[in-house]
């Protein structure tokens, strides 16, 4: 039975312009816009209305980028982890605490003192000025299994060592100074000697040499000092390398030291 108000009501189409009766059509729904009559928009959602088309335009767009982002980030995390590697690789290891060995008193000293040793004449300091630092080498060679080249970077790698070295000299005067340097058996060690190898010559840059026993070498623990009394050789005493020589002969402190041959 139809209720009588029924039949007073007008059943026309709804209105298309009534917000609550239509929905709009998929290709202009508003972003975010769904009906009022649901309570939420995951209602909305449950509807799986298909996105319009320039929706799924962009959605495709943003998908296809994805793979060639993530391979990107990839790539730019590898490149800085080498570049992190390297950059470790190429700072030299530094040695922050260097072992202090015994002290040393050479008696009858017949020489000049070591500042003098350590001082500029006019010819040291013609070559003093031609020490290159990037361009030097120090070269092991002779009665080695292994003949060696070495930059002062690599040499400065090797352990540190200290020496407290008092010079009494003949003619009544004492001088001590503390040299810092590597030691003469790690250089010539890492080179291999050969049991027929006795003597160790050292030439200095400007064509200047000096030999010392090998035994005498590795007991005295000879020293290719870096520095004195805690500061860095200068170009005019030596610098980078000055053999330590510890003898009771002056000129047996090679300075600018460029060679070491094994006999």
């Amino acid at each position: 039975m139809t209720p009588s108000w029924w039949h007073g009501m007008d059943h026309a189409t709804p209105n298309p312009d009534s917000q609550c009766c239509h929905v709009p059509p998929r290709d202009s729904t508003p972003r975010g816009w769904f009906p009022p009559d649901y309570a939420s928009l995951e209602t909305w959602q449950q509807l799986n209305v298909p996105p319009s088309d320039s929706t799924q335009e962009e959605i495709d767009h943003l998908n296809s980028r994805v793979p060639a982002t993530i391979l990107a980030f990839v790539i730019l995390s590898c490149a800085i982890s080498l570049l992190i590697g390297c950059a470790k690789k190429a700072v030299p290891e530094t040695i922050v605490d260097p072992v202090m060995l015994d002290s040393v008193v050479v008696a009858n000293y017949e020489g000049k003192k070591l500042a003098s040793v350590c001082a500029e004449s006019d010819r040291e300091g013609k070559i003093a000025e031609q020490i290159d630092i990037d361009e030097y080498r120090l070269g092991i060679f002779g009665s080695v299994a292994s003949p060696q080249v070495h930059t002062c970077e690599e040499m400065l790698r090797l352990p540190h060592y200290q020496k407290s070295i008092t010079l009494e000299s003949v003619e009544g005067w004492a001088e001590t100074i503390v040299f810092e340097g590597v030691l003469v058996s790690d250089v010539i060690g890492n080179a291999g000697p050969l049991p027929e190898a006795h003597q160790a010559v050292f030439r200095s840059q400007d064509g200047f040499e000096a030999s010392c026993p090998i035994d005498s070498l590795l007991r005295k623990k000879i020293l290719l000092g870096f520095a004195k009394d805690g500061a860095p050789l200068t170009p005019e005493g030596g610098y980078p390398f000055l053999l330590v020589a510890e003898s009771i002969h002056g000129p047996d402190w090679v300075k600018w030291v460029t060679e070491m041959e094994l006999r």
